[in-house]
């Protein structure tokens, strides 16, 4: 879950770069390669980290899920607790 965490933080801190500095120097009129350069690259990145959470999701949920049992015995009434 740490991991998933991070993950989402970094995220969230490339596309601040994003925000605060890079599409701010685009709307100036700074349209030199760096910028433009820098914004794909962080865009690039935003992708790729949000495919590698959907599947870093997916495959907590595959392999950690709960039984599909819930714990009921054969035996057990499922509508009394």
């Amino acid at each position: 879950m740490l991991a998933k965490l991070d993950g989402f933080l970094l995220l969230l801190a490339r596309a601040s770069i994003n925000k605060w500095r890079l599409v701010p120097a685009i709307e100036r009129g700074d349209l030199r390669g760096a910028v433009t350069v820098s914004l794909r690259k962080t865009l690039i990145s935003e992708y790729i980290l949000t495919i590698l959470m959907f599947i870093f999701t997916a495959v907590l949920t595959t392999f950690t899920s709960p039984p599909a049992d819930f714990g009921i015995d054969e035996g057990d009434d499922p509508d009394v607790f």
